[in-house]
């Protein structure tokens, strides 16, 4: 059996639209879902090898570790780091240090949402500079074999 790849026209159609659509400066957020094996990664792969090149799109990509510990969010900082926009990127200094406490709850709350605000305005930021595709995949899984990753 080759490595071609076969079927699934509907929906790379579908993908391609919202991969030229992010070329024009559309954002969207497009999710693949279903069961271990199926093709979700190779899917994501093939539509955009077929498509991110020619829409001059830069694909960043995030994944969890193989053992699954990491810090929150880990999966959108690697790929805004890869995006230019990481820590040391535009989007970092948000102002003076707040003396935040672990220990209360509002503050771990306030901290998780300066984060989120940040990494929000990191990648708004990011995808001014070039049209940008964020692939997020094995959330809580193992990661692909470098041969079904698409990055730049």
């Amino acid at each position: 059996m080759g490595d071609e790849f076969v079927g699934r026209e509907a929906e790379l159609a579908a993908l391609a639209q919202r991969i030229e659509a992010a070329a024009r400066g559309s954002g969207s957020v497009v999710l693949l879902a279903g069961p271990a094996g199926i093709g979700k990664s190779t899917l994501a792969a093939e539509a955009l090898r077929r498509h991110a090149g020619s829409a001059r799109c830069t694909v960043v990509r995030g994944h969890c570790p193989r053992d699954g510990v990491a810090p929150p969010l880990w999966p959108w900082q690697r790929a805004l780091r890869l995006a230019g926009a990481g820590p040391e990127g535009p989007a970092a200094a948000a102002g003076p240090q707040q003396p935040w406490s672990a220990m209360n709850p509002a503050d771990a709350a306030a901290v998780r949402f300066l984060e989120l605000a940040r990494m929000g305005d990191a990648l708004a930021a990011a995808a001014v500079e070039r049209a940008l595709v964020v692939l997020l995949e094995d959330l809580s899984g193992p990661i692909p074999p470098a041969s079904t990753c698409c990055g730049n």
